[in-house]
This record gives structure tokens, sequence and C-alpha cells, in this order.
């Protein structure tokens, strides 16, 4: 499962590409900073731990497998799934929201 084709595994290469300028990077950008805003909020409403992860899966340098992550986050491995399931599902809904 350490494979991630997703939605947002564009998102984490998008950080290393090198057109800054492409349309697609600027659309991610903007979905980046509004997930990243909206778990920082959640986290605090609700005590969980979404900004730790969601930065550690898709805004980190360092590409950290599903097993480096729910070990470092005390989660399990099918915690960590349906998590990057949900991330997914929200990014697709702020795209939609904000008609990027």
């Amino acid at each position: 499962m350490n494979k991630r084709k997703s939605f947002l595994e564009k998102l984490r290469l998008s950080s290393n590409a090198v057109d800054t300028d492409s349309d697609e990077y600027k659309r991610l950008s903007i979905v980046k900073d509004v997930m990243l805003r909206y778990y920082e909020i959640y986290d605090i409403d609700q005590g969980t731990i979404h900004t730790k992860i969601f930065t550690m899966l898709y805004l980190s340098p360092k590409h950290y497998t599903y097993k480096e992550v729910s070990e470092a986050m005390n989660i399990s491995k099918n915690t960590l799934v349906r998590y990057v399931e949900k991330y997914d599902e929200t990014a697709l809904k702020i795209i939609k929201r904000l008609n990027l």
C-alpha cells in the first residue's frame, strides 16, 4: 500500500515541479493551502492529528511510506488508508467548490 495512486499524489509530486507557472501547479498549490488550513482548524476543534499526517504524506520533501507514517503517528495502516481516501475526497470537493 506504499504506492499512492490518488489525486493528492500529484500534490506531493508538484512540490518538485520545475514549471511553477503552470495552471496545474497553481491549482494544486491552492488545494494544498486550503486543505492545510482546513485540517489545522479541524485538529484544533476535534483534537486530531490530520495536519501532521497530511504534511508527512504530501508536503514533506521526504517521501514517507504508509508504514513510516502509521508508526510515527501511532495509527494502523488501515486507518491511514481511510484518512488518505478522505483527504482525496476533500481535495476534490475543494476543487469543485472553488471551480479550480
